[in-house]
């Protein structure tokens, strides 16, 4: 996508906006999927509904990085991605086994 871009809703022009905030409103119910839109220094006159530029099934614009951002964040991220193996591929520990299964309980020591 182009850094800039304008839409036009109901006859209204609207912009300039940046690709990601384009993105995010399209994600966000914001911008419909028949707005027009056009490139930054583009002719209005070749603008195009939004959905021929933008998936407005896709997820929402990462957020950024914290300066601070502590270790475990970046689990966090790849354990949202649907692209990444998820728990349910992991191997089960070996002291799973060891587990009291539910509903049964052990012989109490006195």
């Amino acid at each position: 996508m182009a850094d800039n871009w304008y839409y036009q809703r109901d006859g209204r022009t609207h912009g300039p906006i940046c690709s990601d905030d384009l993105c995010g409103m399209a994600y966000a119910g914001e911008l419909e999927p028949t707005d027009l839109i056009w490139q930054e220094g583009a002719n209005p006159d070749e603008a195009v509904p939004a959905a021929a530029a933008i998936s407005f099934l896709q997820s929402p614009p990462p957020a950024p990085q914290p300066a601070n951002a502590p270790d475990w964040l970046d689990d966090v991220r790849r354990a949202e991605d649907p692209g990444l193996p998820t728990l349910e591929d992991a191997e089960p520990p070996d002291w799973l086994d060891d587990l009291e299964p539910p509903g049964e309980r052990l012989e109490e020591v006195e």
